[in-house]
């Protein structure tokens, strides 16, 4: 692809993240410095709009937010306001049509400083979600922006990038360590005080023991699980499961389970990754990239999900080999982590380690599957 090729026309600001990169487009828009919005889309249900003035991005939402995403649901899971607040600030707005932060300010509900400072990190949060995308499209649409209560202060999208990427590396990590957001913590040890010896020690170790670990800390009261920790702390999703795994690592927070992270085997989803983490590091490693392979041949086949049938003869027996591969870690990962083959295909989807797709993919019928009495398994691809 030559350079003409690359880069998107003036007159035609759109395209896909595959032909051009969320961190090129970004540096384009800014170094052109446009004013307009940046809609990004990954499939129906994940659409973000950005909006910049002179290259600077001033405005992130969401395009389709569903109903607990909307903004007065998220003051009231924040603390920053009660339902009753929320609900005579809407039926006002249904009758103003005026701006629901407006209105909740005018009526004492929260203060402008309380407003702006909420909205500033949603904007954020909203933001660097794309960064975690596989795949998306985009496009640009000139129109002038001027400033309104949803508005943040201007971010230079080099900055944004750099975030961005620091994020999208430490995502899947953090994912690992806290798999779902009904865990809940217990306190193993008080945090040092600051400015104490212990404090001076933890830090030179490379603990990180800031005012967003202690606000985490201060959260984290028996039973309160993950995700309220999260709203309350006003720090966003991300900060706060960094902050976690920083309270974690030393050894000030424990991970403990809630009814509803809870399984069918009565086991958690945290319990059962820690087992096979212990008992089968190098399985789990294994199926992190034979899944990373698939994505690859993936991502590189044509844009619309065209078919088995469709693709070259080489790429659908890469592409048979890496599933296959990637099925049979996933069994011997289950068998790791719980003394016994998988009943099914299914069992494993339950069990976290596939996705519904897998067990056909890149077939249009599921594979075959049989455990043996014997210990052993059969595993064939679905007769074609």
């Amino acid at each position: 692809m030559n350079a003409a090729e690359s880069t998107p026309q003036a007159e035609a600001l759109q395209g896909t993240f595959r032909n051009f990169p969320l961190s090129d487009l970004l540096g384009l828009v800014s170094q052109q410095k446009r004013t307009g919005v940046l809609h990004l889309s990954a499939n129906d249900e994940q659409a973000i709009d950005v909006t910049f003035r002179k290259g600077l991005i001033i405005k992130a939402k969401k395009a389709r937010p569903k109903a607990r995403e909307l903004f007065g649901n998220l003051l009231v899971e924040a603390n920053l306001i009660t339902d009753a607040q929320r609900s005579r600030a809407v039926d006002e707005q249904r009758r103003t049509l005026k701006q629901l932060g407006e209105i909740l300010v005018d009526q004492g509900a929260l203060s402008r400083e309380e407003l702006r400072t909420f909205i500033n990190l949603q904007s954020q949060e909203t933001l660097y979600q794309p960064f975690e995308w596989s795949d998306g499209a985009w496009k640009f649409t000139e129109v002038e922006q001027g400033d309104d209560f949803e508005s943040m202060p201007p971010l230079d999208c080099e900055t944004v990038v750099k975030e961005g990427l620091r994020r999208q590396a430490a995502w899947p990590a953090l994912r690992r360590r806290f798999p779902s957001h009904t865990v809940a913590f217990k306190r193993v040890k008080p945090l040092p005080v600051p400015g104490s010896p212990s404090l001076v020690k933890a830090q030179k170790k490379g603990l990180v023991l800031g005012a967003k670990e202690r606000r985490v800390y201060a959260l984290a009261e028996p039973g309160v699980p993950l995700s309220s920790i999260i709203a309350l702390s006003r720090i966003g999703e991300f900060e706060t499961l960094s902050s976690a795994s920083h309270l974690y690592d030393g050894g000030f927070l424990k991970v403990i389970v809630t009814a509803g992270d809870e399984v069918g085997d009565g086991r958690s989803l945290w319990s059962r990754l820690q087992g096979q983490a212990k008992n089968a590091a190098l399985v789990i490693l294994a199926m992190a990239m034979a899944a990373a392979s698939v994505f690859l041949f993936q991502w590189r086949a044509a844009e619309a999900d065209t078919g088995l049938a469709e693709r070259s003869t080489a790429q659908r027996e890469i592409l048979e080999q890496a599933q296959h591969k990637r099925l049979s870690i996933a069994i011997e990962a289950y068998r790791q982590g719980h003394g016994t083959l998988p009943e099914s295909l299914e069992t494993l989807v339950d069990a976290g380690l596939l996705t519904p797709r897998d067990m056909s993919y890149p077939f249009r019928s599921h594979y075959v599957y049989r455990p043996q009495k014997d210990g052993t398994y059969l595993l064939l691809p679905p007769v074609r």
